[in-house]
């Protein structure tokens, strides 16, 4: 492993440290210097601070920009990139055009093609029923996630 792996993955533990001490501030910051370092998951973990305010005030362009930095990113895995393409399709369904709905109807699709995302699977096919259809964001891999990682449509928190 070369020395700027180790950093970043160094830098995205003790980000996930400060995430589950409950200080999302600190894990912002640790995030942005692994994902300054090459991290692609840590571009995922910006773009969800941002879309949501975790750490640092909300900011749907910075997160959106976020996110497609970590679907081009080369460290990253492929869990990550379907999170990131799920959560930057719930970022352009809010926005209501026609053009972000398709785009973000192609970035589910493209989440759940390999049948092991069903958040992306459920939320493609009840767009298509429903446009005004209730969206989660909810972190499907964190067993025992912080409060502020739910979302409201499950009756907790999104935010702080």
């Amino acid at each position: 492993m070369s020395g700027r792996v180790r950093d970043w993955v160094s830098m995205n533990n003790r980000a996930v440290e400060y995430r589950l001490a409950g200080r999302p501030r600190l894990a912002f910051a640790w995030w942005t210097r692994a994902a300054s370092a090459g991290d692609g998951h840590a571009w995922l973990e910006i773009g969800y601070a941002l879309q949501h305010g975790i750490g640092i005030r909300r900011n749907a362009m910075r997160a959106a920009r976020a996110y497609r930095r970590a679907m081009r990113s080369y460290y990253i895995s492929a869990c990550d990139q379907e999170e990131a393409r799920y959560h930057l399709a719930t970022l352009l369904v809010e926005r209501s055009t026609s053009r972000s709905r398709a785009e973000a109807s192609r970035l589910l699709a493209e989440a759940s093609a390999d049948r092991d995302y069903p958040q992306a699977s459920r939320l493609l096919s009840a767009l298509a029923t429903d446009p005004a259809t209730p969206v989660c964001h909810c972190r499907r891999y964190l067993r025992r996630p912080p409060r502020w990682t739910y979302c409201r449509l499950h009756k907790r928190p999104a935010g702080r």
